[in-house]
């Protein structure tokens, strides 16, 4: 797993597009259940419940990828590290379709949750149950917690890339013991860095949504609240920045 992978490369585009097709549909499809009114999961521990559901969405997306012939890198952040770590080009074009799987996954979302979609355009217009179920808002939005928001991302990557950069420089496991290290990564992560900004630590898991419910909000008369754009930049650079630094460190390698 995350090495260069052997297969043709169209092989390899279909396992990104497939596995951050499933990364979403069943990360912010935990996400819907915790959130919207009516959801079984709509109850208590419900940070526990995003947490462990986006580490399995993480494991089964990067499991399934590479089953299908890719690395299984589902994050244009660890393309961009593993691109500069090769010196190939051939990670750079994993990342359209990552953020094309990100926006088909959302939009299947939309249409499974429909009935909660219309309910909350109905009776509570103006909440945030269907963005927050898409991307990701911090707490706090002034320009001093911008900074510390551009921080949280960054550094929550840049673990995830350092074990990544681990496995493959010092422990070389098998396919399932990597992608479980990752995984367990993910969930430390989103346990410990996460309630502050939602841990996006992937632009194609923020951005691609983003963009479907802002298409969703602009059909139904902006009667959803915003899709927040002056924030949509933190969780894109402050990955992609993580995938850059640790590339051009591993180079010294």
């Amino acid at each position: 797993m995350f090495l260069v992978s052997n297969a043709p490369l169209w092989l390899q585009i279909m396992g990104e597009f497939t596995g951050s097709l499933l990364l979403i549909l069943l990360g912010n499809g935990v996400c819907f259940s915790v959130t919207h009114r009516k959801m079984f999961a709509n109850q208590g521990n419900k940070w526990i419940t995003v947490i462990f559901g986006w580490a399995v969405a993480v494991f089964v997306g990067a499991f399934v990828a590479n089953a299908i012939g890719s690395p299984g890198h589902i994050n244009p952040a660890v393309s961009l590290y593993f691109a500069i770590n090769f010196k190939t080009w051939d990670p750079i074009a994993y990342i359209p379709t990552q953020f094309l799987g990100a926006i088909v996954a959302q939009a299947l979302l939309y249409g499974l949750n429909w009935n909660f979609i219309k309910s909350e355009i109905q009776n509570e217009p103006k909440k945030d149950l269907t963005r927050n179920s898409s991307c990701t808002n911090p707490v706090f939005e002034d320009k001093k917690s911008m900074i510390s928001n551009f921080f949280y991302e960054l550094i929550g990557t840049s673990i995830l890339i350092a074990i990544i950069m681990i496995i493959n420089n010092v422990y070389v496991g098998n396919t399932t013991s990597n992608i479980f290290i990752v995984t367990t990564t993910i969930l430390g992560i989103g346990a410990s860095l996460g309630s502050v900004t939602g841990f996006a630590i992937n632009p194609a898991r923020d951005l691609g949504p983003r963009i479907v419910y802002q298409i969703l909000r602009t059909t139904t008369n902006n009667k959803l609240i915003s899709a927040n754009w002056s924030y949509s930049w933190i969780p894109v650079i402050a990955p992609l920045l993580a995938g850059i630094l640790f590339g051009l460190v591993s180079l010294s390698f």
